[in-house]
């Protein structure tokens, strides 16, 4: 599921889940309560961030998993 239909989520509000670890994240992307993104990438901020201005969203609500890493 890493394809997103860009359309989809242009001027809505996305939520974006973050399962955080050393040498990876999980990340889930849900918009209207539909989950359109799904992926495992690497630790780079600077990647998650191209990809969700991709996404056009009106407002972006994060929330990650937090542990000794």
């Amino acid at each position: 599921m890493g394809k997103i239909e860009q359309s989809f989520t242009k001027g809505k509000s996305i939520y974006v889940g973050i399962d955080v670890h050393k040498k990876d994240w999980t990340v889930h992307i849900v918009c209207e309560g539909e989950e359109i993104y799904h992926a495992t990438l690497p630790p780079d901020t600077g990647r998650l961030i191209s990809l969700l201005r991709r996404m056009e969203a009106k407002e972006v609500h994060t929330v990650y998993e937090t542990g000794p890493t």
